[in-house]
């Protein structure tokens, strides 16, 4: 009895706390009683469910009825025997105790999700979409464009399908999955509507409306059925065609091009959205207008030089002159667009002539013209020689009351009567035309000359060498030089004059330039038939001991000057490299004088404040040996002041000579306008004579 008792205690305590175990949508009940029976007095709201979805218990009431005859709600009952992928009708039961009932519900096949289109061209529509289990088949409906309608289209055993409709038309589908079950169909949810298209044909007819210097216009046929059509160029950089714009017409004016360039472009028409395009057109290759030329026009002697700055793209210029008498005729073509210049020459002084000029650019066999330029006049008037005055210093007094004869070297060891006047830095006539911005740079003696080169700060005129009658002092020839190099150095080795030019230096023979001396030519070309590149920026050149010594100016650090022997002096020169010196900033120009001392010209800017401010002589003892190829400087041993911008020095008999481009700055301090002598012995202990 006692364990029978014991077996019924722990059922009882089971029953009690199971009685708390109901799934997650069930309620407990108010209290615990035997039931005799559950019934449903009210169906769930939810009666039809997709593959896939849980039992749902909502609006579902549920009544038991207990073993005294009373009833009453029932919630946390028990769904069992509920297969969400089993299509079709079904017996879900409901359980409470040992007590059950049965509810009748409908599961149809899922809803169909992921409709893409994986393929379409001008006629094809391929469509794929997320696979259902057990699904039997799918019917695809297509959208009447007239009522809105959607259709049924076929229906297919696999999740994709293929449709062949004609170009550039839009389609919208919605798609269900059917289960067959003993020939009863179970129908899924229809697909949220999925909107694909065919492509447009391809654009034809592609064509230039228009170019100009900052736009291209395009045009092309209208393609059927398209929305719009996008515009594509091509980029060198990345050898592809960049999409650039769209258009809802069948014409685009690009305004994101420069002058003068050439453009490629294509077209692709597009339905829907931008994405479904046709095949390119035709490509069509192009170029925008140059730039209009800016003509400038300054008169010579006799000649009138145009000038204008280089146009983007130009392939040619034709400039058109009127001698006031014919009209306007085509004077020359420019090919080309590395010279921007051209000299009307065999005018008479006292016209008046206008020019202009268009550029041309030829692309692709068509050539593309720019707008005519501005029309300039020019009065052919008589060019002055070149000045011989003074600049700034007249007289001897105006000389003594300079602020660098306020110097004590200089004012102490100057010798005026010695000195020369710097010709053309009031005017020079370089090359028949006239120039107030020359700048003196370096000086030789070559015979019975003393030579001064000189460039235009401006750089419009060619630089020059001043030939002056080293005893008069009279200019005798001004020399002008082909292009505008600064001309740093010059020097004379008995044969040839030697000018630096930038990476290299020219040899002219001198005789060249002493015939047109003699000739009494006060202006005269110079031609340059030898030139030679060399390793370092030619600055400044001097000549001694059967050598040239060519150096490199800088501001900042220490630089080489080179010594080069010179192989066939009478014929064709060439230099072969023999030693190096490492040299100070700032030497503008050097000399060697009989007993070898070195005396270096240093300056930089042009009064004091600015960075590298320096206005001095140097004078060195260097080691120099025929079997080195380093050769020391050695120690400095004497430094003098000088006017500001001391540049070329040479040596004639016991007088160095030092010239200075100050004289071509209004603002410089102790600025000089003059080659300035001064004697050998002021300079150096030594005291000794040039070689």
């Amino acid at each position: 009895m006692k364990r029978n008792a014991l077996i019924l205690l722990i059922l009882l305590f089971l029953i009690i706390n199971c009685s708390g175990l109901v799934c997650s949508n069930t309620v407990k009940a108010e209290e615990i009683n035997t039931v005799t029976q559950i019934r449903i007095t009210q169906n769930p709201t939810k009666m039809t469910y997709l593959s896939g979805e849980n039992f749902d218990t909502t609006g579902m009431v549920v009544e038991g009825v207990y073993a005294d005859g009373t009833s009453s709600y029932i919630t946390d009952y028990e769904i069992v025997d509920f297969n969400s992928n089993q299509v079709g009708l079904q017996n879900v039961t409901i359980r409470y105790q040992n007590c059950t009932t049965t509810l009748s519900v409908m599961v149809n096949p899922g809803k169909v999700t992921g409709i893409k289109s994986t393929y379409h061209d001008t006629t094809t529509i391929t469509l794929a979409w997320n696979s259902i289990a057990n699904v039997t088949s799918y019917e695809i409906y297509s959208k009447d464009a007239t009522t809105g309608n959607y259709n049924l289209e076929t229906t297919v055993n696999t999740n994709k399908a293929t449709f062949h409709y004609t170009p550039a038309t839009i389609h919208s589908y919605q798609i269900r999955a059917i289960v067959d079950i003993s020939g009863t169909k179970y129908l899924g949810e229809f697909s949220n509507p999925y909107q694909t298209a065919t492509n447009p044909e391809q654009v034809m007819n592609l064509k230039v409306v228009n170019s100009t210097t900052n736009s291209i216009e395009l045009s092309w046929d209208m393609v059927s059925g398209a929305t719009g059509y996008n515009i594509y160029r091509y980029n060198s950089s990345t050898k592809k065609y960049n999409k650039i714009a769209s258009s809802l017409n069948t014409t685009y004016v690009d305004k994101k091009v420069s002058s003068g360039k050439g453009y490629t472009y294509r077209i692709k028409a597009y339905i829907l959205n931008k994405s479904y395009q046709g095949i390119y057109s035709d490509k069509v290759q192009l170029s925008t207008n140059p730039d209009m030329v800016v003509l400038k026009g300054k008169a010579g002697d006799k000649k009138i030089r145009l000038t204008w700055a280089k146009v983007t793209g130009v392939t040619s210029y034709d400039i058109y002159m009127d001698d006031g008498v014919s009209g306007y005729t085509l004077l020359t073509t420019n090919t080309g667009n590395s010279n921007c210049k051209y000299i009307a020459e065999g005018l008479v002084t006292g016209n008046t002539y206008s020019f202009y000029a268009i550029a041309h650019r030829k692309y692709n066999g068509v050539t593309y013209d720019s707008e005519q330029s501005n029309t300039i006049s020019v009065d052919v008037v008589e060019v002055q020689a070149t000045n011989t005055d003074a600049k700034y210093f007249p007289t001897v007094d105006d000389f003594i009351s300079s602020d660098a004869y306020k110097i004590p070297f200089f004012r102490k060891n100057v010798v005026y009567s010695k000195s020369f006047i710097i010709p053309g830095l009031i005017n020079t006539k370089s090359g028949g035309f006239s120039c107030s911005s020359m700048c003196p740079q370096s000086i030789t003696f070559a015979g019975d000359y003393l030579l001064i080169t000189c460039y235009d700060r401006s750089f419009q005129e060619n630089s020059v060498i001043y030939a002056l009658d080293k005893n008069t002092k009279e200019l005798l020839t001004t020399f002008t030089v082909p292009g505008k190099s600064h001309l740093g150095g010059i020097t004379y080795d008995g044969t040839n004059v030697w000018i630096t030019l930038h990476k290299g230096v020219a040899a002219i023979p001198f005789s060249q330039m002493e015939s047109k001396i003699k000739e009494g030519i006060t202006d005269a070309d110079i031609e340059i038939s030898t030139t030679i590149n060399l390793d370092i920026i030619a600055s400044y050149i001097t000549y001694y001991n059967d050598k040239l010594w060519i150096g490199t100016y800088d501001e900042l650090k220490e630089t080489d000057m080179n010594s080069y022997s010179i192989l066939n002096k009478d014929t064709i020169p060439e230099l072969e490299l023999d030693s190096t010196y490492t040299v100070p900033t700032r030497v503008q120009g050097i000399v060697f004088n009989s007993s070898g001392d070195l005396i270096l010209s240093r300056s930089c800017q042009l009064y004091k404040g600015l960075r590298g401010y320096m206005r001095q002589l140097d004078i060195y003892k260097p080691e120099v040996s025929e079997e080195n190829e380093i050769i020391s400087l050695g120690e400095c041993i004497n430094t003098v002041e000088m006017p500001s911008m001391n540049e070329g020095v040479a040596i004639d008999g016991d007088y160095l000579y030092v010239i200075y481009e100050s004289g071509s700055f209004d603002n410089a301090s102790y600025k000089m306008d003059r080659v300035c002598a001064f004697e050998l012995s002021s300079l150096n202990p030594s005291k000794a004579k040039k070689k």
